[in-house]
């Protein structure tokens, strides 16, 4: 039985967590009877998700918003929505939860949007503005706003969100993807980087931003090769800090120890030939990449930022520092690798965590968890 028409709005379909997620639940929702489509507003490099969501049937078209002042784009948008949306508009990242929540409330129709990022409450520059103008659109028009945590939500709060209503809903993923017999076994995969097969491989994924925390990494990288001479660092994504990044590495001489992969498909893969993952964000809202880090296995060095800590528990899971503390993480990096027992019991509760939370994605595809207004 025909459920109803979700229109999924999106700024572009790169590599970022907010697309994988999409990629991930959107399927789910055609299973469950609704009729999906992905409208895409711009294209940002290469739509590397495009392809994923037409190969499970979701149709993907573009409505091209290439900035908020081309009246000519916006009239467009609005115009297309009127046509041809969904009975419900579910928005994510910025121009897309503007556009939609404006569209929505003049055609009377449901609308609701994910924040999948933040910014810091005392950043003060124009993309500040924008987001405080997108959660005041928000707050007016949207009928619910997904926040990942309630920390999260609190910040958004904070930085222009006010009395909208709020759901809590944390990420998931398709977590049978990860931890299953790998494509590439560990060898193959090491051997694309020249790794060797008995070093100490600590991997990140991300898109390549400041706010990821990297250059830290690879500021910390020395010290704790210092104390475990065979550590390696596979950086998985790209983004615009990858040129700096690799003249960090460049300038350090550190070439031979860290590799740069690029983006990825087989991340799984990657995983399950790595022994630890390592994210020392700095201001994220709940980085997806850490439960499929647990889901494959891998011990997790990360920080205590916002939503980290629902995933990881300190100790457990993994070590967890303060945010943008190059010595507390070159202590957790160098802990975790130099003690195999240790990098193995968490394995092992990361493991059982992926079992208990084997419906994650069913979850986040389905009710929310809890309101607040």
């Amino acid at each position: 039985m025909r459920q109803g028409k979700i229109t999924h709005l999106i700024d572009g379909l790169g590599a970022g967590g907010a697309e994988r997620l999409l990629v991930a639940y959107a399927p789910r929702l055609v299973r469950l009877g609704y009729d999906v489509e992905v409208v895409v507003l711009q294209e940002r490099g290469a739509i590397r998700m495009q392809d994923q969501l037409t190969a499970a049937g979701i149709p993907v078209r573009r409505i091209p918003v290439d900035n908020l002042r081309r009246v000519d784009q916006v009239i467009g948008f609005h115009r297309e929505m009127k046509r041809s949306g969904g009975d419900l508009l579910h928005a994510h990242l910025e121009f897309a939860s503007m556009l939609s929540a404006i569209s929505a409330h003049m055609q009377h129709k449901a609308m609701v949007a994910t924040l999948h990022t933040l910014d810091a409450p005392e950043a003060v520059d124009r993309n500040s503005f924008r987001r405080w103008l997108m959660y005041k659109t928000l707050e007016r028009y949207a009928d619910t706003v997904i926040c990942l945590t309630k920390a999260n939500a609190e910040i958004a709060r904070q930085t222009g969100l006010g009395d909208a209503a709020v759901e809590i809903l944390p990420n998931g993923i398709e977590v049978d993807q990860f931890g299953a017999t790998p494509t590439l076994d560990r060898a193959a995969i090491r051997g694309q980087f020249g790794i060797p097969l008995d070093a100490s491989l600590a991997v990140a994924v991300c898109v390549l931003r400041p706010e990821k925390g990297l250059d830290r990494l690879l500021q910390a990288l020395p010290a704790v090769r210092a104390r475990t001479p065979d550590t390696h660092l596979l950086i998985v994504g790209d983004g615009p800090e990858m040129d700096r990044l690799t003249g960090i590495v460049a300038a350090e001489g550190l070439t031979e120890f860290v590799h740069f992969a690029g983006y990825r498909s087989d991340v799984s893969d990657i995983m399950q030939a790595s022994d630890v993952f390592v994210l020392p964000t700095m201001f994220d809202a709940q980085p997806t990449v850490i439960i499929e880090a647990m889901a494959s296995s891998l011990p997790v060095v990360s920080t205590t930022f916002a939503g980290v800590p629902d995933m990881v528990t300190d100790g457990e899971h993994g070590l967890l520092v303060p945010p943008d503390d190059v010595p507390a993480l070159t202590e957790a990096l160098a802990r975790v690798i130099g003690d195999p027992d240790l990098a193995r019991r968490m394995a092992a509760r990361d493991g059982r965590a992926r079992r208990r939370n084997s419906r994650s994605t069913a979850r986040s595809s389905g009710s929310p968890t809890s309101t607040t207004r």
